[in-house]
Formats: C-alpha cells, sequence, structure tokens
C-alpha cells in the first residue's frame, strides 16, 4: 500500500513541475510575439540597415547598380550589409558590383559577409 500511494505522491509533484515549466514555456513564448512585434514596428520608421543580397551568377546588372545609388542617397539608410552566395560571374558584371559597392561605401558604412559559395567575382 504504501508503494501506491509514493507513486501517487511522485505523480502529484511531477505534474506541478510540468505545469510550472509549461507556464514559463507560455510566458516565453508571449514576449518573443511583443518583442518581435515591437522590432518590426520600429524597423519600419526611422534609420535602417539596408541588406543587399548577391546571389547566383554575378553579370552587368543595371537594375543592381541603380539600387547601390538609390542606397547611397537615401538618408534614412545608416548602412549596408552585403550577403553573398556567388559562384562568380563574368568579369565587367563583378567589376562594376565592386565599383558600386565601393562607391556606396564613400557615403555608409558597408559590411560583406559571405555564404556558402563566394568564388572568382564574388
Amino acid at each position: 500500500m504504501t508503494l501506491e500511494a509514493d507513486l501517487l505522491a511522485d505523480r502529484r509533484c511531477l505534474r506541478r513541475h510540468m505545469a510550472a515549466w509549461r507556464a514559463g514555456a507560455i510566458l516565453i513564448a508571449l514576449a518573443a510575439v511583443v518583442a518581435l512585434g515591437h522590432s518590426l514596428d520600429s524597423g519600419v520608421i526611422g534609420d535602417r540597415i539596408a541588406v543587399v543580397r548577391v546571389e547566383g551568377v554575378i553579370v552587368q546588372d543595371v537594375e543592381r547598380d541603380r539600387a547601390l545609388e538609390d542606397l547611397a542617397e537615401d538618408d534614412a539608410v545608416k548602412a549596408a550589409v552585403v550577403r553573398i552566395d556567388s559562384p562568380g560571374g563574368t568579369f565587367g558584371g563583378g567589376e562594376t558590383l565592386h565599383d558600386g559597392l565601393r562607391w556606396l561605401a564613400k557615403t555608409k558604412p558597408v559590411v560583406a559577409v559571405m555564404g556558402e559559395r563566394a568564388t572568382s567575382a564574388a
């Protein structure tokens, strides 16, 4: 009989511990949702950091060059992060991308982050 009473007491203790862990997990999830909502609201207004993605084969791209010029002229953008995941590309495409990024770097801080591939013109 004492074995059953001990098992019952252990089970009640386990239920209390599980309830505490569940409540903690729910509070953490709610805090994450609130923090995410706050960061989305604050990222739209005010200063921003632009993310420039360079993916695939690098070729001459007039739209990309225009976008880099727009970033350099936009006062709300305070810095740029260039994410590179490319197997390389043409000489002309790599050269124009380099020139565009150097021109952007004259007005704002620019940081490059290499992905899985960053060879040749990348």
